[in-house]
């Protein structure tokens, strides 16, 4: 509600008040009826006046919350996102690996589904078919396939050296 409509409602309710008053005064009925017919319209159009404002502010209280809650939503994937760093696995291909923390175990996630429109943290896993053989990670989503050079799993990818088969990790 603008200034306008709060001006307009106050004066409603004054002029309502100043013919009250004036009914009051008055002693004749003939002389009361039109005041009283006046200040009914007068009230009405305050109460009006004053349910336009209550559900403007209703609109814009909810809008607020869902801009509160939104904004708290991106806060929260901002500091998730943030406590990951890109990390080079082999030349143009890079995973992000989460900073060491307490509460969970090292990991790496992968960088097409985790910078891709959804926004999605897929841990890189390795396949159960080719766990301790060739030493790859693979996407749950997105299927892809990063080689790394430690087939155990155990530390963080690197560039691969020589045939890149499944004992290469042992040449660097």
């Amino acid at each position: 509600m603008d200034m306008q409509q709060l001006t307009a409602a106050f004066t409603s309710l004054k002029a309502a008040t100043e013919f009250g008053r004036a009914a009051l005064e008055v002693k004749n009925f003939n002389e009361i009826a039109p005041k009283l017919s006046d200040l009914n319209s007068k009230l009405l159009d305050a109460q009006q006046a004053l349910f336009l404002h209550n559900a403007q502010l209703s609109e814009l209280q909810e809008q607020h919350r869902e801009a509160t809650k939104e904004l708290a939503e991106v806060k929260a994937t901002l500091a998730e996102r943030g406590r990951y760093l890109l990390h080079p696995v082999a030349p143009g291909r890079f995973v992000y690996r989460a900073e060491a923390t307490t509460t969970e175990p090292d990991h790496f996630v992968c960088q097409p589904c985790f910078d891709g429109p959804e926004l999605r943290k897929a841990v890189l896993q390795n396949h159960p078919a080719t766990a301790y053989s060739d030493g790859t990670w693979r996407s749950p989503v997105c299927k892809a396939a990063i080689k790394y050079a430690n087939a155990t799993g155990g530390h963080a990818p690197t560039v691969l050296h020589g045939d890149s088969g499944p004992n290469s990790w042992m040449r660097g």
